[in-house]
């Protein structure tokens, strides 16, 4: 790995949180920055005629660095190292799926409803889930919280829930939030593994969700809530 690409895989990953990100990818796709700056400054220089000659400096500023910064990307002409970029979940997609259901038919959903409140109602309404204590990556290509507590809920729903479809997933019940997915099959990054994070909350009730998949990952709709202990 070149050092170049070193540098901007710890800036990527270091610093700044998944809001910060988007927020700077968004700016990034505004368009050229210089031309905004010249724009600004042709503005002031025009408008603010008793600071003129500072309107007209910085703007000559401006356009010298970028000049300067063109004619070094066409005499190098090195390509910009790139990072294989990771989708964050964002706060209305988090969630901690007991049971995960696969395809289900329309005419189950009803039934699969009475299943999670019957689920919800054997549980303490004190349920306490506990997230952490550091992030890490579940397979290659998911950054993940590892939520604690929850494994009696997850054992209620599989249980009232397999007499209305089949698990599609026997696997045991591993509680987990997803941060992130590295895209192109990449595993992630090794800087965001283990950094710590710790949170607790009281478990009010359970959902059941429908997802659907989109280019910005899944949309999910709540279905029916059960509260627990009721």
């Amino acid at each position: 790995m070149s050092l170049d690409e070193r540098l901007l895989r710890v800036a990527r990953t270091w610093g700044h949180g998944p809001r910060a990100e988007r927020v700077v990818a968004g700016f990034s796709r505004l368009g050229e920055h210089a031309g905004v700056w010249l724009a600004i400054g042709a503005a002031g220089y025009a408008l603010d005629g008793a600071k003129r000659p500072q309107w007209r400096r910085a703007t000559g500023t401006v356009a010298g660095v970028y000049a300067l910064n063109t004619l070094v990307k066409l005499a190098v002409r090195r390509r910009r190292p790139e990072l294989p970029g990771l989708r964050w979940s964002t706060e209305d997609q988090w969630h901690v799926t007991l049971v995960f259901l696969g395809e289900v038919a329309e005419a189950d959903v009803g039934p699969l409803g009475q299943a999670v409140r019957d689920a919800a109602s054997g549980l303490d309404a004190g349920l306490t889930a506990e997230l952490g204590p550091a992030t890490r990556r579940l397979g290659r290509a998911v950054l993940c919280l590892p939520v604690a507590g929850l494994d009696e809920a997850a054992a209620a729903v599989r249980d009232r829930t397999a007499a209305v479809v089949a698990d599609p997933d026997p696997r045991p019940f591993a509680g987990h939030l997803t941060l992130a997915r590295a895209r192109g099959g990449r595993p992630v990054p090794g800087p965001l593994v283990g950094r710590p994070c710790r949170a607790a909350w009281t478990v009010e009730a359970l959902t059941l969700v429908r997802s659907e998949t989109g280019p910005e990952g899944a949309a999910y709709e709540s279905l029916v809530t059960a509260p627990l202990g009721r």
